[in-house]
């Protein structure tokens, strides 16, 4: 891999598919995580087509740091315009970018690696909350403040919960949602029910 990286790149596009099954068929944690060495992905941290692995990631990792970030887009451009993304790269924390739809059940699958968490940005966007901050205490002040407008209080009737962040620059708003984005597509299928007995 690192003796001649185009050459592995070249045959990493014809074999991805048959590692990341690998990782989903496999009950060893141990053999998913010798599986997972030969992943590759793009990184907010190098330019784009860039590939990067896993090993790659961790030995960039801040002190600290317990958790391998990545991102499911179908596009480099629409992940780097997620606001879940904004918010971990304000904290210059690095994030794998994922672009096949078959990435985040393979992350999910994988769950670990080097002893590190496998995480989605959703939830790495969550968790990044500054840790001297209160989001009880904020929301208090913010709901007092006579600057609040009713705008607020019509969210809170549509969200489980809304707070003021210091998270965001460039988005308006993200949605912590308790699921990934995967899984809220799954359960959000439609259901077609068929008539078995027709009217004649």
């Amino acid at each position: 891999m690192k003796k001649d990286p185009e050459e592995y790149k070249l045959f990493y596009s014809k074999y991805a598919l048959f590692f990341k099954e690998g990782i989903l068929r496999s009950t060893d944690q141990s053999e998913k995580e010798d599986i997972a060495k030969l992943l590759m992905f793009e990184s907010s941290d190098r330019k784009a087509g860039v590939d990067v692995t896993l090993q790659d990631y961790c030995s960039r990792m801040q002190a600290g740091q317990r958790d391998i970030y990545y991102l499911c887009a179908p596009s480099r451009e629409l992940a780097e315009n997620s606001p879940y993304f904004e918010v971990l790269k304000k904290r210059n924390v690095e994030v794998l970018f994922c672009y096949a739809p078959y990435d985040e059940v393979t992350m999910l699958q994988l769950m670990q690696f080097d002893r590190k968490n496998i995480t989605c940005a959703e939830k790495g966007a969550a968790a990044a909350q500054d840790p001297t901050t209160d989001p009880k205490s904020q929301n208090e002040e913010m709901e007092n403040s006579s600057a609040v407008s009713s705008d607020f209080f019509h969210i809170l009737l549509i969200y489980d919960n809304a707070m003021i962040t210091a998270g965001l620059v460039d988005s308006a708003r993200p949605m912590v949602g308790r699921l990934t984005s995967l899984i809220a597509k799954l359960l959000d299928r439609k259901v077609l029910t068929i008539n078995d007995q027709p009217k004649s």
